[in-house]
Protein backbone atom coordinates (compact mmCIF):
# COMPACT_ATOMS: atom_id res chain seq x y z
CA UNK A 1 0.00 0.00 0.00
CA UNK A 2 1.30 3.36 -0.84
CA UNK A 3 1.41 5.48 2.05
CA UNK A 4 -0.24 9.18 2.14
CA UNK A 5 3.19 10.76 1.85
CA UNK A 6 3.61 8.67 -1.56
CA UNK A 7 0.69 8.78 -3.15
CA UNK A 8 -0.19 12.79 -2.42
CA UNK A 9 3.55 13.61 -3.72
CA UNK A 10 4.89 14.66 -6.28
CA UNK A 11 6.95 11.26 -7.28
CA UNK A 12 3.83 9.35 -7.11
CA UNK A 13 2.02 12.92 -9.29
CA UNK A 14 4.61 12.78 -11.92
CA UNK A 15 5.13 8.24 -12.08
CA UNK A 16 1.36 9.19 -13.59
CA UNK A 17 2.24 11.47 -15.58
CA UNK A 18 5.09 10.24 -17.25
CA UNK A 19 4.04 9.36 -20.59
CA UNK A 20 3.03 12.92 -21.25
CA UNK A 21 5.98 14.04 -19.88
CA UNK A 22 8.11 11.95 -22.68
CA UNK A 23 6.17 12.58 -25.27
CA UNK A 24 6.95 16.71 -24.39
CA UNK A 25 10.15 16.27 -24.43
CA UNK A 26 10.40 14.15 -27.55
CA UNK A 27 8.67 16.65 -29.11
CA UNK A 28 10.90 19.18 -27.89
CA UNK A 29 14.15 17.31 -29.14
CA UNK A 30 12.20 16.90 -32.42
CA UNK A 31 11.57 20.73 -33.12
CA UNK A 32 15.13 21.29 -32.41
CA UNK A 33 16.57 18.43 -34.75
CA UNK A 34 13.95 19.65 -37.75
CA UNK A 35 14.89 23.35 -37.30
CA UNK A 36 18.34 22.50 -37.22
CA UNK A 37 18.49 20.03 -40.23
CA UNK A 38 16.76 23.01 -42.17
CA UNK A 39 19.44 25.16 -41.83
CA UNK A 40 21.85 22.75 -42.86
CA UNK A 41 20.33 22.64 -46.01
CA UNK A 42 20.89 26.05 -46.38
CA UNK A 43 24.35 26.10 -45.01
CA UNK A 44 23.79 27.80 -41.96
CA UNK A 45 23.39 26.22 -37.68
CA UNK A 46 21.56 27.11 -35.05
CA UNK A 47 23.80 28.71 -32.16
CA UNK A 48 24.17 26.57 -29.00
CA UNK A 49 23.11 29.28 -26.72
CA UNK A 50 19.90 29.51 -28.94
CA UNK A 51 19.07 25.88 -28.55
CA UNK A 52 19.60 25.87 -25.03
CA UNK A 53 17.38 28.73 -24.37
CA UNK A 54 14.76 26.54 -26.36
CA UNK A 55 15.28 23.60 -24.20
CA UNK A 56 14.97 25.61 -20.89
CA UNK A 57 12.13 27.65 -21.87
CA UNK A 58 10.22 24.63 -22.82
CA UNK A 59 11.34 22.84 -19.54
CA UNK A 60 9.99 25.88 -17.43
CA UNK A 61 6.51 25.57 -19.35
CA UNK A 62 5.96 21.84 -18.70
CA UNK A 63 7.03 22.82 -15.43
CA UNK A 64 4.40 25.53 -14.64
CA UNK A 65 2.22 23.13 -16.07
CA UNK A 66 2.80 20.26 -13.74
CA UNK A 67 2.99 22.84 -10.74
CA UNK A 68 0.05 23.82 -11.13
CA UNK A 69 -1.86 20.72 -12.35
CA UNK A 70 -0.39 19.11 -9.15
CA UNK A 71 -1.31 21.93 -6.62
CA UNK A 72 -4.97 21.81 -7.57
CA UNK A 73 -5.12 17.98 -7.27
CA UNK A 74 -3.04 17.65 -4.01
CA UNK A 75 -6.16 17.88 -1.73
CA UNK A 76 -8.34 15.21 -3.87
CA UNK A 77 -4.80 12.94 -3.64
CA UNK A 78 -4.58 13.43 -0.02
CA UNK A 79 -7.96 12.97 0.56
CA UNK A 80 -8.69 9.57 -1.06
CA UNK A 81 -4.69 8.21 0.72
CA UNK A 82 -5.76 9.22 4.08
CA UNK A 83 -8.68 7.05 3.62
CA UNK A 84 -6.33 4.35 2.24
CA UNK A 85 -4.08 4.22 5.29
CA UNK A 86 -6.71 4.80 8.17
CA UNK A 87 -9.52 3.36 9.21
CA UNK A 88 -12.52 5.38 8.60
CA UNK A 89 -16.23 4.76 8.52
CA UNK A 90 -17.44 3.48 5.03
CA UNK A 91 -19.64 6.58 4.52
CA UNK A 92 -16.35 8.86 4.26
CA UNK A 93 -14.80 6.11 2.52
CA UNK A 94 -16.56 5.53 -0.47
CA UNK A 95 -17.98 9.46 -0.71
CA UNK A 96 -14.62 11.40 -2.01
CA UNK A 97 -14.52 15.50 -2.55
CA UNK A 98 -12.21 17.80 -4.03
CA UNK A 99 -12.46 16.38 -7.73
CA UNK A 100 -10.72 19.12 -10.54
CA UNK A 101 -10.33 16.35 -13.15
CA UNK A 102 -13.04 14.78 -15.44
CA UNK A 103 -12.00 11.45 -14.10
CA UNK A 104 -12.11 12.28 -10.42
CA UNK A 105 -14.93 13.90 -10.75
CA UNK A 106 -16.38 10.68 -12.32
CA UNK A 107 -15.36 8.85 -9.55
CA UNK A 108 -16.57 11.23 -6.81
CA UNK A 109 -20.49 10.72 -8.57
CA UNK A 110 -19.29 6.93 -8.34
CA UNK A 111 -18.67 6.40 -5.18
CA UNK A 112 -21.27 8.37 -4.38
CA UNK A 113 -23.60 6.07 -6.34
CA UNK A 114 -22.23 3.38 -4.76
CA UNK A 115 -22.65 4.18 -1.52
CA UNK A 116 -25.94 5.14 -1.70
CA UNK A 117 -26.44 1.68 -2.92
CA UNK A 118 -24.93 -0.02 -0.22
CA UNK A 119 -26.95 2.22 2.18
CA UNK A 120 -30.07 0.66 0.49
CA UNK A 121 -28.88 -2.72 0.82
CA UNK A 122 -28.15 -2.09 5.06
CA UNK A 123 -31.45 -0.46 5.40
CA UNK A 124 -32.52 -3.76 3.46
CA UNK A 125 -30.78 -6.51 5.68
CA UNK A 126 -31.53 -5.01 8.76
CA UNK A 127 -35.45 -4.62 7.51
CA UNK A 128 -35.18 -8.38 6.86
CA UNK A 129 -32.74 -9.38 9.65
CA UNK A 130 -35.42 -7.41 12.38
CA UNK A 131 -38.59 -8.92 10.47
CA UNK A 132 -36.81 -12.53 10.99
CA UNK A 133 -35.92 -12.08 14.10
CA UNK A 134 -40.30 -10.86 15.34
CA UNK A 135 -41.27 -14.03 12.84
CA UNK A 136 -39.29 -15.99 15.14
CA UNK A 137 -40.27 -14.86 18.72
CA UNK A 138 -43.93 -14.72 17.67
CA UNK A 139 -43.65 -18.12 16.01
CA UNK A 140 -41.79 -19.30 19.09
CA UNK A 141 -44.70 -17.94 21.36
CA UNK A 142 -47.88 -19.12 19.33
CA UNK A 143 -45.79 -22.64 19.34
CA UNK A 144 -45.87 -22.60 23.07
CA UNK A 145 -49.67 -23.05 23.40
CA UNK A 146 -50.13 -26.28 21.34
CA UNK A 147 -47.37 -27.71 23.20
CA UNK A 148 -48.54 -26.57 26.98
CA UNK A 149 -51.72 -28.14 25.70
CA UNK A 150 -50.71 -31.36 24.69
CA UNK A 151 -48.42 -31.57 27.62
CA UNK A 152 -51.29 -31.05 29.88
CA UNK A 153 -53.41 -33.35 28.59
CA UNK A 154 -50.85 -36.00 28.47
CA UNK A 155 -49.55 -35.03 32.07
CA UNK A 156 -53.69 -35.57 33.14
CA UNK A 157 -53.99 -38.71 31.74
CA UNK A 158 -50.39 -40.58 33.02
CA UNK A 159 -52.47 -39.49 36.57
CA UNK A 160 -55.40 -40.63 35.84
CA UNK A 161 -57.48 -37.71 35.60
CA UNK A 162 -58.62 -37.73 32.66
CA UNK A 163 -59.23 -41.00 29.78
CA UNK A 164 -59.27 -40.83 25.87
CA UNK A 165 -62.19 -40.08 24.15
CA UNK A 166 -63.53 -38.43 21.11
CA UNK A 167 -63.33 -35.07 22.23
CA UNK A 168 -60.01 -35.52 24.01
CA UNK A 169 -58.43 -37.03 20.50
CA UNK A 170 -60.14 -34.11 18.92
CA UNK A 171 -58.45 -31.27 21.19
CA UNK A 172 -55.03 -32.72 20.52
CA UNK A 173 -55.85 -33.28 16.45
CA UNK A 174 -56.60 -29.67 16.56
CA UNK A 175 -53.31 -28.66 18.80
CA UNK A 176 -51.03 -31.03 16.57
CA UNK A 177 -52.30 -29.28 13.26
CA UNK A 178 -52.14 -26.03 15.04
CA UNK A 179 -47.89 -27.09 15.41
CA UNK A 180 -47.61 -28.22 11.93
CA UNK A 181 -49.70 -24.79 10.78
CA UNK A 182 -46.56 -22.53 12.22
CA UNK A 183 -43.74 -25.11 11.16
CA UNK A 184 -45.15 -25.01 7.20
CA UNK A 185 -45.07 -21.17 7.94
CA UNK A 186 -41.92 -21.24 8.82
CA UNK A 187 -40.48 -23.47 7.08
CA UNK A 188 -41.79 -21.46 4.34
CA UNK A 189 -40.32 -18.03 5.24
CA UNK A 190 -37.15 -19.67 5.59
CA UNK A 191 -37.36 -20.69 2.16
CA UNK A 192 -38.48 -17.48 0.81
CA UNK A 193 -34.77 -15.65 1.29
CA UNK A 194 -33.52 -18.17 -1.51
CA UNK A 195 -36.91 -18.23 -3.79
CA UNK A 196 -34.93 -18.51 -6.97
CA UNK A 197 -32.85 -21.22 -5.99
CA UNK A 198 -36.32 -23.00 -4.71
CA UNK A 199 -38.75 -22.48 -7.57
CA UNK A 200 -39.87 -24.50 -10.42
CA UNK A 201 -42.27 -22.82 -13.39
CA UNK A 202 -44.35 -25.92 -15.11
CA UNK A 203 -47.80 -26.17 -15.84
CA UNK A 204 -50.28 -26.63 -13.02
CA UNK A 205 -53.58 -28.23 -13.16
CA UNK A 206 -55.54 -25.32 -11.24
CA UNK A 207 -58.48 -26.97 -10.31
CA UNK A 208 -56.63 -29.99 -9.33
CA UNK A 209 -54.24 -28.27 -6.74
CA UNK A 210 -57.51 -26.60 -5.31
CA UNK A 211 -58.96 -29.92 -4.81
CA UNK A 212 -56.26 -31.46 -3.09
CA UNK A 213 -56.01 -28.59 -0.88
CA UNK A 214 -59.44 -28.74 0.37
CA UNK A 215 -58.69 -32.28 0.80
CA UNK A 216 -55.67 -31.93 3.66
CA UNK A 217 -57.52 -29.68 5.35
CA UNK A 218 -60.69 -31.59 5.33
CA UNK A 219 -61.05 -32.02 8.98
CA UNK A 220 -60.00 -28.57 10.03
CA UNK A 221 -63.29 -27.86 7.46
CA UNK A 222 -65.55 -30.48 9.85
CA UNK A 223 -64.07 -29.16 13.04
CA UNK A 224 -65.47 -25.62 12.60
CA UNK A 225 -68.32 -26.33 10.64
CA UNK A 226 -67.08 -24.85 7.77
CA UNK A 227 -67.93 -26.14 4.63
CA UNK A 228 -65.57 -26.33 1.07
CA UNK A 229 -67.43 -25.68 -2.57
CA UNK A 230 -65.64 -25.74 -5.66
CA UNK A 231 -67.32 -24.29 -8.66
CA UNK A 232 -65.58 -23.83 -12.38
CA UNK A 233 -66.04 -24.92 -15.87
CA UNK A 234 -65.58 -27.42 -17.70
CA UNK A 235 -62.23 -27.04 -18.84
CA UNK A 236 -59.29 -28.23 -16.95
CA UNK A 237 -57.55 -25.05 -16.72
CA UNK A 238 -53.78 -25.20 -16.33
CA UNK A 239 -51.66 -21.99 -15.03
CA UNK A 240 -47.76 -21.64 -15.28
CA UNK A 241 -46.56 -21.52 -11.50
CA UNK A 242 -44.51 -23.58 -9.08
CA UNK A 243 -46.43 -26.30 -7.32
CA UNK A 244 -45.33 -26.12 -4.34
CA UNK A 245 -45.56 -22.31 -3.78
CA UNK A 246 -48.98 -22.51 -5.30
CA UNK A 247 -50.20 -24.64 -2.66
CA UNK A 248 -48.57 -22.72 0.01
CA UNK A 249 -50.44 -19.94 -1.10
CA UNK A 250 -54.27 -21.44 -1.70
CA UNK A 251 -53.54 -23.55 1.80
CA UNK A 252 -52.74 -20.26 3.52
CA UNK A 253 -55.84 -18.36 1.89
CA UNK A 254 -58.19 -21.29 2.56
CA UNK A 255 -56.77 -21.75 6.61
CA UNK A 256 -57.11 -18.12 6.87
CA UNK A 257 -61.13 -18.56 5.76
CA UNK A 258 -62.07 -21.02 8.33
CA UNK A 259 -60.06 -19.24 10.96
CA UNK A 260 -62.12 -15.67 10.47
CA UNK A 261 -65.56 -17.77 9.33
CA UNK A 262 -68.10 -17.45 12.27
CA UNK A 263 -67.89 -20.59 14.32
CA UNK A 264 -71.23 -20.92 16.08
CA UNK A 265 -72.97 -22.08 12.87
CA UNK A 266 -72.28 -23.80 9.39
CA UNK A 267 -70.65 -21.32 6.77
CA UNK A 268 -69.00 -21.98 3.66
CA UNK A 269 -65.85 -21.50 2.10
CA UNK A 270 -66.38 -20.86 -1.82
CA UNK A 271 -63.43 -21.73 -4.42
CA UNK A 272 -64.46 -20.34 -7.86
CA UNK A 273 -62.34 -20.74 -10.82
CA UNK A 274 -62.94 -18.85 -13.87
CA UNK A 275 -61.42 -17.95 -17.35
CA UNK A 276 -61.36 -14.25 -18.78
CA UNK A 277 -59.87 -12.78 -21.76
CA UNK A 278 -56.26 -12.47 -20.94
CA UNK A 279 -56.80 -14.09 -17.12
CA UNK A 280 -57.48 -16.76 -14.92
CA UNK A 281 -58.44 -16.25 -11.72
CA UNK A 282 -59.16 -18.47 -8.46
CA UNK A 283 -61.58 -16.57 -5.84
CA UNK A 284 -61.56 -18.22 -2.85
CA UNK A 285 -64.80 -16.22 -0.67
CA UNK A 286 -65.80 -16.94 2.79
CA UNK A 287 -68.81 -15.53 4.97
CA UNK A 288 -66.98 -14.83 7.67
CA UNK A 289 -66.08 -11.46 9.98
CA UNK A 290 -64.74 -10.24 7.15
CA UNK A 291 -62.03 -7.32 7.45
CA UNK A 292 -62.80 -3.74 8.85
CA UNK A 293 -62.94 -1.28 6.37
CA UNK A 294 -59.48 0.58 8.16
CA UNK A 295 -57.29 -2.62 8.20
CA UNK A 296 -58.04 -3.89 4.20
CA UNK A 297 -55.37 -1.32 2.96
CA UNK A 298 -52.64 -3.30 5.40
CA UNK A 299 -53.48 -6.76 5.44
CA UNK A 300 -50.42 -7.26 2.76
CA UNK A 301 -47.74 -5.86 5.62
CA UNK A 302 -45.73 -7.70 7.49
CA UNK A 303 -46.56 -8.83 11.55
CA UNK A 304 -49.60 -6.76 10.78
CA UNK A 305 -52.66 -8.90 12.44
CA UNK A 306 -55.72 -5.80 12.46
CA UNK A 307 -58.81 -6.04 15.21
CA UNK A 308 -59.50 -9.71 14.33
CA UNK A 309 -55.82 -10.72 14.98
CA UNK A 310 -55.69 -9.38 17.89
CA UNK A 311 -58.84 -10.89 19.18
CA UNK A 312 -57.40 -14.45 17.74
CA UNK A 313 -54.10 -15.38 19.78
CA UNK A 314 -53.06 -18.03 16.92
CA UNK A 315 -52.64 -14.74 13.97
CA UNK A 316 -49.23 -13.76 13.27
CA UNK A 317 -49.92 -11.31 11.01
CA UNK A 318 -47.60 -12.86 8.65
CA UNK A 319 -49.95 -15.07 6.23
CA UNK A 320 -51.22 -12.69 3.73
CA UNK A 321 -48.07 -10.83 3.54
CA UNK A 322 -45.90 -14.28 2.52
CA UNK A 323 -48.62 -15.09 0.19
CA UNK A 324 -48.23 -11.51 -1.14
CA UNK A 325 -44.37 -11.92 -1.72
CA UNK A 326 -44.45 -15.19 -2.99
CA UNK A 327 -47.70 -14.01 -5.83
CA UNK A 328 -45.41 -10.92 -6.54
CA UNK A 329 -42.65 -13.57 -7.27
CA UNK A 330 -44.10 -15.78 -9.17
CA UNK A 331 -45.84 -13.21 -11.39
CA UNK A 332 -49.61 -13.79 -9.86
CA UNK A 333 -51.39 -10.85 -9.05
CA UNK A 334 -53.64 -10.84 -5.55
CA UNK A 335 -55.82 -8.80 -4.29
CA UNK A 336 -58.18 -8.74 -1.29
CA UNK A 337 -61.80 -7.51 -0.84
CA UNK A 338 -63.88 -7.82 2.19
CA UNK A 339 -67.10 -6.61 4.07
CA UNK A 340 -66.80 -6.64 7.76
CA UNK A 341 -69.43 -8.98 9.33
CA UNK A 342 -70.17 -10.52 5.46
CA UNK A 343 -67.06 -12.01 4.83
CA UNK A 344 -63.51 -11.92 2.62
CA UNK A 345 -62.36 -12.51 -1.02
CA UNK A 346 -58.86 -13.11 -2.34
CA UNK A 347 -58.40 -13.61 -5.52
CA UNK A 348 -55.22 -14.45 -7.47
CA UNK A 349 -54.87 -13.87 -11.26
CA UNK A 350 -53.12 -15.92 -13.25
CA UNK A 351 -51.73 -14.92 -16.79
CA UNK A 352 -53.16 -16.48 -20.10
CA UNK A 353 -49.78 -18.15 -21.18
CA UNK A 354 -51.06 -21.94 -20.47
CA UNK A 355 -52.13 -25.15 -22.54
CA UNK A 356 -55.80 -25.26 -21.96
CA UNK A 357 -57.82 -28.76 -22.40
CA UNK A 358 -61.48 -29.60 -23.03
CA UNK A 359 -62.98 -32.61 -20.83
CA UNK A 360 -64.88 -34.45 -22.81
Amino acid sequence: MFSGKHFAGLGSFLKDRWLMIFAFLFQIVLVVLTVQLELVLQAAALPLSTVTYLVLLSLAILTVVLAFDYLRQVPFRRRLQQALDHPVPVEEALVLSGSVSSEQQAMERLSKQVYSRYVQQIESLTERHEQHLTFIKQWVHHMKTPLSVLHLTFEAIEKGHQHFSDELLRNVQEELERLSEGLHMMLHTARLGQFEVDVHIRQVDLEQMVKEEINSLKNTFIRSQVYPKLETTTEQLYVESDQKWLSFVIRQILTNAIKYSYQDHPTTVTCRLEKKRDLIELTIADEGIGIPPQDLKRVFQPFFTGENGRKRKSSTGMGLYLVKQVCDRLGHGVTIHSVEGQGTKVTISFKVLSIYKDVR
